[in-house]
C-alpha cells in the first residue's frame, strides 16, 4: 500500500480497521511476488474490496477522516491506496469473489481447464478477467469447455547471436488483450529486441553501429 500518506497510515493503524489493513497488505505482497497464487489472492482481495467499500460509506469512517483533518476518499482513491489498482480492476476482483460465493468449485474448474489447454499447446493466463469470462461462459452456456485463453494483440520474436558463446538465443514476447506481458526471457533481453526493432525503423543498427538507411522499410511499405 505504497500510495498511503503517512498521516493516513497512522490513522488506519490506530483504528479498528488495522487488522483488515494488515490482511490487505499481505495479499498485495502475494500478488506482486507469487505467480502461482495470484488468482486466489486477487479473489480474496475482491472479498476485502467489498468490505472496504462498505466501510468507506459508514458515518463513523467519515467522522474518523474529519477528526484527522483528512478528506474522505472516493472509491477510486481507496482502490489505489489499498490495492494499488484502479477502481475498475478492483470491481472485477469483487465480481470474481462473488462468483466463488455462488459456487466454490469455480476456481478449481477454471484452473483445471487452464492446465488442460496448456497441455494441448495453448497459451493460458490465469487472470481475474479470464476467470470472470470463464464463469460467465459456464453460467450462460452451462458448458465446462469454455476457453480459458485470452486473445493475443502483440507478439515479438527475435534471435540474437551471443558472440562469446558462439550461439544463438531466441527472445519471444507476447501481450494479450488485457495488456499482460508474457515472456520467458529476462527484461534486458527484451529491451535488446526492442532496441533492435527501433533501430531498424530509424535506420541505425544498434548491433553493428552501421547506418542501414530506411530504403528497405520504405520499399516494403509501398
Amino acid at each position: 500500500m505504497r500510495n498511503l500518506l503517512e498521516m493516513e497510515r497512522e490513522m488506519l493503524n490506530d483504528s479498528n480497521f488495522s487488522n483488515t489493513l494488515t490482511e490487505i497488505s499481505a495479499l498485495v505482497d502475494t500478488v506482486e511476488t507469487a505467480q502461482s497464487s495470484k488468482l486466489t489472492a486477487k479473489i480474496q482481495m475482491g472479498k476485502l474490496a467489498t468490505e472496504c467499500k462498505k466501510w468507506l460509506k459508514k458515518p463513523a469512517t467519515k467522522i474518523m477522516f474529519e477528526s484527522n483533518d483528512l478528506a474522505l476518499w472516493s472509491i477510486e482513491d481507496m482502490s489505489m491506496k489499498f490495492f494499488n489498482v484502479k477502481q475498475s480492476q478492483m470491481n472485477r476482483m469483487a465480481k470474481a469473489y462473488k462468483s466463488t460465493t455462488q459456487n466454490a468449485d469455480y476456481v478449481n474448474q477454471f484452473l483445471t481447464k487452464c492446465t488442460e489447454e496448456e497441455e494441448s499447446g495453448k497459451n493460458v493466463v490465469r487472470s481475474i478477467d479470464n476467470f470472470n469470462k470463464f464463469v460467465k461462459g459456464l453460467e450462460v452456456n452451462a458448458e465446462e469447455s469454455v476457453s480459458a485463453t485470452i486473445p493475443t494483440i502483440f507478439t515479438l520474436a527475435f534471435k540474437i547471436k551471443e558472440l562469446e558463446q558462439d550461439a544463438e538465443r531466441n527472445i519471444a514476447v507476447r501481450i494479450d488483450e488485457n495488456m499482460e506481458l508474457s515472456s520467458k526471457n529476462e527484461q534486458d533481453e527484451i529491451v535488446k529486441a526492442m532496441q533492435f526493432l527501433a533501430s531498424k525503423l530509424a535506420g541505425v543498427s544498434v548491433l553493428t553501429g552501421v547506418d542501414t538507411g530506411n530504403d528497405n522499410f520504405n520499399n516494403n511499405s509501398n
